[in-house]
């Protein structure tokens, strides 16, 4: 059986669909349910990551370093999720899994494929933000121009949160095909440090505004 099947059907015992809880605990806590031997023990838990440009203090002067270890981890994590779970088929990228029973393919995980295009998304887009992160690039591209690429960190950020809370609130849920696992302890400092980046940007805006306004009453 391979260890990262959502489901298999499994003839030689008389029939039934046979789940595979092979991974072991540090895996599951990422990746879920099963995770092939070569990619056990390697990587932790680099889920959420925050747009640059909006770290504080000491993160400031290390923004630019912050956002290519962003990317460096959301092309492995991405590589793992190819190789290790949807084994490079589109099908089961989307959520779906041929069953031999049946002779069907079908639909497993409603909600999967869509958490994983905002993934895929996220590092499409990180990829000139990191190719961009120099002094050089940022003198042939000119100021506009480079700050229009880089807003994208803001784009990365959302669709990151909500790839993320698929796969903490939702995929792991009560399901036909598979065993419910443990919750993963990181639900609410996730759901706590996203509401709290969301207010910081919020504010942010509304500080924005009134301060152009004070302007504008000056003038």
């Amino acid at each position: 059986m391979d260890t990262f099947s959502f489901v298999e059907y499994d003839a030689g015992q008389g029939g039934g669909f046979v789940i595979d809880d092979t991974a072991d605990v540090f895996a599951k806590s990422v990746y879920g349910d099963g995770l092939p031997q070569r990619w056990r023990l390697s990587w932790g838990q680099f889920l959420v990551m925050t747009p640059g440009e909006d770290a504080a203090g000491v993160f400031l002067r290390y923004r630019r370093e912050l956002g290519i270890w962003f990317g460096i981890f959301a092309i492995a994590h991405t590589i793992i999720i190819l190789d290790g779970w949807v084994l490079w088929d589109f099908y089961q990228f989307m959520g779906y899994q041929y069953i031999p029973a049946i002779d069907q393919t079908v639909r497993m995980e409603s909600g999967f494929g869509m958490a994983n295009i905002l993934g895929l998304m996220a590092v499409l887009i990180a990829l000139p933000l990191m190719a961009t992160s120099t002094d050089w690039a940022t003198r042939a591209l000119g100021a506009s121009a480079w700050k229009f690429i880089h807003y994208g960190s803001y784009t990365i950020f959302y669709a990151v949160a909500l790839h993320t809370a698929y796969f903490l609130y939702i995929h792991y849920t009560m399901s036909f095909h598979r065993t419910v696992p443990d919750p993963n302890w990181f639900q609410i400092p996730f759901a706590v440090l996203t509401a709290a980046l969301v207010a910081a940007q919020v504010g942010g805006f509304f500080k924005t505004v009134a301060s152009h306004r004070r302007g504008a009453r000056r003038a």
